[in-house]
């Protein structure tokens, strides 16, 4: 999995003091409007904000979970009119050498498969309905600060798919770099909620 900030909006903090101070927001400090915004929730303002990435080698599995997430813009490689004829595949980590021996065979006897319809003349369109969701696919996907925010919430959770937790950890890992005034008070659900997962697992170490 890369996952590479291509674009994010620049000088937004300053953007985001001046819609403040447009929409009659007392204080003048960009710094301050931020922490007040983030702290309190007050987050449409921050949607002024963007990013832009660029993810390569996620599955397609991985890929229908992030678009459920459905305040961003989204485009991935294409399966009707790119061939997949060489495309690698995730690996889900399976406990037992025998249960990654078949889960290894199947996805190899679909590209088997793929490729022969290919060769035969079918076209791409039709061949692709084989293809398993552990194919690899890359794609861009541009998505607001608030919506962001919302997206690492559910996603960096201990019990979040492991491929979309790493996925979502790299995020926030990029989005504070580009953002620490408003991405270093962020994380899971629990972190955020003063220390109170909403799903009430008390168990849940909430680290982040």
């Amino acid at each position: 999995m890369k996952v590479e900030l291509v674009r994010n909006t620049e000088n937004g903090v300053a953007l985001v003091g001046d819609a403040a101070r447009l929409s009659g927001f007392p204080c003048g400090d960009d710094g301050k409007i931020i922490d007040i915004m983030v702290e309190n929730d007050y987050s449409s303002i921050i949607e002024h904000i963007s990013f832009t990435f660029r993810i390569s080698d996620i599955s397609r599995a991985l890929w229908m979970e992030i678009l459920e997430h459905r305040i961003a813009s989204h485009t991935a490689k294409s399966q009707r009119y790119v061939s997949y004829k060489d495309v690698k595949y995730y690996d889900p980590k399976f406990s037992g050498g025998k249960a990654k021996e078949v889960y290894d065979a199947a996805v190899k006897n679909c590209y088997k498969a793929y490729c022969e319809l290919v060769d035969m003349g079918e076209p791409m369109e039709k061949a692709r309905y084989i293809l398993p969701n552990a194919s690899h696919i890359s794609a861009y996907w541009t998505i607001n600060a608030r919506s962001l925010i919302n997206f690492i919430n559910l996603r960096v959770c201990v019990r979040a798919l492991p491929e979309m937790r790493e996925f979502a950890l790299e995020v926030l890992r990029i989005a504070r770099e580009a953002y620490p005034q408003i991405f270093d008070k962020v994380g899971c659900r629990k972190y955020q909620n003063g220390n109170v997962c909403p799903e009430k697992r008390k168990k849940c170490p909430g680290v982040i």
